[in-house]
């Protein structure tokens, strides 16, 4: 990802990691993670700092055409 790109990790915001779209169920700010769920209920409990280094995560472009969750967007820098 680039360093000046933004992810929204807020609840109900949408992703994409290895080209599987995923929703943030809820944060963990404390912890530095996300849980992460899946259209068929998969969960994956993750890091910010793997989602900001993994080089195939970026924001979903569904989250975005809908306009997303504003609230607590988080940028996240490498």
């Amino acid at each position: 990802m680039n360093a000046l790109a933004a992810l929204d990790l807020s609840p109900g915001a949408g992703i994409v990691l290895d080209d599987v779209e995923w929703r943030v169920e809820r944060q963990e700010p404390h912890l530095g993670r996300v849980q992460l769920v899946r259209p068929d209920g998969g969960r994956q409990r993750v890091t910010f700092r793997f989602l900001v280094n993994h080089p195939r995560c970026r924001p979903s472009s569904r989250t975005a055409a809908e306009g997303g969750a504003t609230e607590g967007v988080s940028r996240l820098r490498e």
